[in-house]
């Protein structure tokens, strides 16, 4: 038989309830208080320093205070101290970044320094697809003018930007082979696109160079996955080494030519979460697919996008990684415009591929592990894939 409890002790024990109840709540509620005024406190010692260097400098600098250049330097700073991609660019450098993201970049496309012993500017490097390139221009080349001015000690920095193309106007160049040989005149427009992809067949089995992700690749990787498939080939290499990129959903376009509807885990093939675990953006994929034997080539220098697609494409038992652990940099990030019209972009998330777990810190591994030497990393975009050691185990695995 069970007892009753008395009306006025169950009065008191629901009292008692209700005390240990507010004094948990307010002992909870003063310990995020106590972080909040800490946090605050922090902050207002930190603004202090800053606010003390700043009267420091105006009294007892040598020199005029250029406020927009240190307030941008100050920013950039700033942004640069955090972990991840995160950037302080004014108005001119991001309408910049935004156009190198779509495959569009100033410049003819090649670096230069001074030779003094033949006064010109010797060539170092040429971007393959720029002007340079296109009209011929090699390493070792001289150029000894530019716009009808000869290169001298006292001008060749300034013709060295003037390359760059950042004032967007014709360059007309002098091309000198050798010492000994005669000169060339180029005329040459200050910026290109490059194509982020390029293919060719080896035998029975496609070949696929990604060296970006824009948003015309995805349309560009599909022509070139059908013109393969066109010509009869029983696998396909897809080549994803040396690439940094975070257009992730440019690289889950090139994804979703591949993978079918997803349908297990999270349902999507990206999902960008922040730090709050709470979903910011999704990236699905349609019911058309690819079906034929793949091989994905990775190393440590494939980052981003690059490693979300050699994941998810694992994740969808689509492909072989062959190559070296990725980078394991999954950061995803956010552009935030200011009143001055620079722009704070910021790392606000992580991406996670279709099943398997986050990339970030991690890195991608490889099924098959084979080491690249750096020199053979630094010379990937001109190498003959018959002599490269991950293409052709790339092709065994499709074997």
């Amino acid at each position: 038989m069970s007892k009753k409890i008395p009306f006025a002790v169950a009065i008191a024990l629901i009292l008692i309830f209700s005390a240990l109840t507010v004094i948990l709540t307010v002992s909870v509620y003063l310990r995020s208080y106590n972080k909040i005024l800490i946090s605050v406190y922090q902050r207002s010692q930190q603004f202090s320093a800053l606010s003390d260097i700043d009267e420091i400098i105006k009294d007892n600098y040598y020199g005029e205070v250029k406020y927009d250049s240190a307030m941008t330097g100050a920013a950039s700073g700033y942004l640069s101290s955090l972990d991840g991609e995160c950037a302080y660019l004014t108005a001119g450098e991001y309408a910049e970044f935004s156009a190198n993201n779509e495959g569009s970049f100033p410049g003819v496309g090649l670096t230069a320094e001074f030779d003094s012993e033949n006064n010109a500017l010797i060539v170092t490097s040429v971007i393959n697809g720029s002007p340079a390139y296109n009209s011929g221009i090699e390493i070792g080349d001289f150029i000894t003018e530019i716009d009808s001015s000869e290169i001298s000690l006292s001008n060749q920095a300034s013709f060295i930007e003037r390359l760059s193309g950042r004032d967007k106007t014709e360059i007309r160049l002098k091309i000198r082979k050798a010492p000994e040989e005669t000169e060339t005149l180029i005329e040459l427009t200050p910026v290109y696109r490059l194509s982020s992809v390029s293919y060719q067949k080896s035998g029975s089995i496609g070949y696929i160079k990604l060296s970006a992700f824009y948003s015309d690749t995805s349309d560009l990787f599909k022509k070139a996955v059908n013109a393969l498939m066109a010509d009869s080939i029983t696998g396909l290499i897809i080549d994803v080494r040396n690439i940094k990129s975070f257009n992730y959903e440019y690289a889950a376009d090139v994804i979703d030519v591949i993978v079918p509807l997803a349908t297990e885990g999270n349902g999507a093939i990206a999902t960008a979460l922040d730090y709050q675990g709470k979903s910011i953006a999704v990236y699905s994929a349609d019911a058309a697919s690819v079906n034929i034997p793949l091989s994905v080539l990775i190393n440590d220098r494939s980052e981003g996008a690059a490693e979300l697609l050699a994941a998810d494409l694992r994740d969808f038992s689509k492909a072989v990684l062959i190559g070296e652990n990725t980078a394991g940099n999954a950061s995803y990030q956010k552009a935030f415009s200011l009143e001055s019209g620079a722009v704070v972009v910021l790392t606000v998330a992580k991406i996670c591929p279709y099943i398997s777990e986050c990339f970030d810190g991690s890195g991608v591994s490889p099924d098959i592990e084979i080491p690249m030497s750096e020199s053979a990393k630094d010379a990937l975009d001109s190498a003959d894939i018959s002599n490269d050691e991950l293409f052709k185990a790339g092709v065994s695995a499709l074997s």
